[in-house]
């Protein structure tokens, strides 16, 4: 089941209902009191202990509490347990964030997985929100980051929550691809009078220097636009409807690839993470087994052993590993000599002349090779040189242009040399001549093998017209 596509369907009635969300009717949200749903917070270990009776009768609607952050159950928020049962006793509507420090897509899904296990059983009003803020994961760019959005959200998303992202918003609009964006309910910090984002958003934190009774010290403080509990509550997400909505049911096979990947940890906490999920972790023990076994005997071959290129040239050779079902087909490409030849993928680029082994190399130690021969491009010589004029006649002062044609049209070397065997009558410099005196003047334009075309410039003074007539105005 699409979970996001579900709660969109009744967002979308929402909207009717409420008025926002169709944010060009608003231009930005601003912190005006009759495009604001509710008001909230936002909590971690850091604010400690918090009276949330005191924080609802002050008028807030909700709190978003950290869960915890990282890749082990042990990083849970140790606040997180007392701070969810104290707000729902308050009667506040509740959401949770998981503050990533994703390095891969491997580890984004550990944290997604930690995640569920630390929220597993809770039933949550507000989304389910992926923390990104991290300048290390901003530094391996947009796509990468786009990435582990859409890894933890959709991890979220098939286990029956509601999923979201938390972001500033100067890397919201640098770092985040659009599609993304678009994809996932945002909740965005900007500490201003106003949010400055132009898409859509549902929750805006506006201030993390709140004040606000029941907490000791500073608060985040935030505005939502959306009527989350409502919708999904209707969508049955989050722990509601007449069954909590469950991932769905995985194969074996599925779940041993998944621990190829990476996404169920190791030892003790694999099993855990397995039997937690209401999966046999020893069934999927014997098949990770098997897979093992089976890579054990996979080969690699190459579509091509031998190839020659020119120097700045590029091509692909293909790998195939067998058999189809090797359960890791990943392959490790490399060079034996990066002045010749350099690999990417299977791309092949010529970089100097020589010769280079070209390695492909899967995860039991077998490896197919491609011997590569760089050549430096061939020489071609220009046969000919010629003119679009060849005599051109001129008044002293003008200019024009004569244009020159090598061939072949592939030679190597283009470069022409341009001259005048009379620079007093005219001058030439890339083929535009100046008339400088009477004359004439030869015209050279000369290959750097040594082929000439010639031009004949004739200068002329410029006619003399004399009067005919003088006439006054006035007799």
């Amino acid at each position: 089941m699409n979970f996001l596509k579900k709660a969109i369907s009744v967002l979308l009635s929402a909207v009717m209902v409420f008025g926002v969300m169709t944010f060009s009717e608003f231009g930005q949200c601003e912190a005006e009191a009759a495009k604001i749903v509710h008001k909230g917070i936002d909590v971690s270990v850091y604010q400690g202990s918090i009276d949330f009776k005191k924080v609802k009768a002050a008028g807030y609607d909700f709190v978003i509490i950290r869960a915890g952050y990282g890749e082990l159950l042990s990083q849970k928020d140790s606040y997180f347990e007392q701070n969810y049962s104290r707000a729902k006793a308050a009667g506040l509507d509740v959401g949770v964030y998981w503050y990533s420090y994703a390095n891969s897509l491997t580890s984004v899904r550990t944290e997604a997985s930690v995640c569920l296990q630390t929220i597993k059983g809770k039933k949550f009003e507000y989304p389910i929100y992926f923390d990104l803020e991290e300048s290390s994961q901003f530094n391996k760019g947009k796509e990468f980051c786009s990435s582990l959005v859409t890894e933890f959200c959709d991890a979220i998303e098939d286990a029956g929550y509601f999923a979201g992202l938390y972001i500033s918003r100067y890397p919201l609009t640098v770092y985040i691809d659009s599609r993304v964006a678009s994809e996932y309910t945002l909740w965005i910090a900007e500490y201003n009078s106003r949010c400055n984002y132009s898409g859509s958003y549902g929750m805006w934190q506006y201030s993390s220097e709140g004040r606000v009774s029941g907490i000791n010290g500073n608060v985040d403080m935030n505005y939502c636009y959306v009527d989350y509990p409502s919708i999904i509550k209707s969508a049955g997400l989050n722990g509601y409807g007449s069954g909590r909505v469950s991932a769905p049911s995985k194969t074996v096979d599925q779940l041993a690839e998944e621990v190829f990947d990476g996404r169920w940890g190791n030892g003790d906490d694999r099993k855990k993470m397995l039997t937690d999920a209401g999966y046999d972790y020893y069934a999927v023990q014997k098949r990770v087994g098997e897979l093992l076994d089976e890579a054990s005997k996979a080969v690699v071959t190459l579509d091509k052993t031998s190839l020659s290129l020119e120097k700045g040239k590029s091509a692909t050779v293909t790998a195939t590993v067998k058999p189809k079902n090797a359960a890791n087909k990943n392959i490790e490409w490399t060079t034996s000599n990066k002045k010749i030849a350099v690999v990417s993928g299977g791309k092949i680029t010529a970089v100097g002349e020589g010769t280079a082994t070209i390695t492909a190399k899967i995860s039991n130690g077998k490896k197919a090779t491609c011997k590569v021969t760089v050549k430096n491009p061939k020489t071609v010589n220009p046969t000919s040189v010629k003119l679009n004029k060849t005599s051109v006649s001129l008044e002293k002062g003008k200019t024009t242009t004569i244009t020159a044609t090598v061939s072949p049209s592939n030679a190597t070397n283009k470069t022409l040399k341009w001259t005048s065997s009379n620079t007093k009558a005219a001058t030439v410099s890339n083929g535009k001549i100046t008339a400088k005196a009477a004359g004439t003047a030869t015209i050279t334009v000369q290959t750097a093998n040594g082929k000439k075309a010639t031009c004949k410039v004739t200068v002329k003074n410029p006619k003399t017209v004399n009067p005919t007539s003088v006439k006054l105005n006035k007799t």
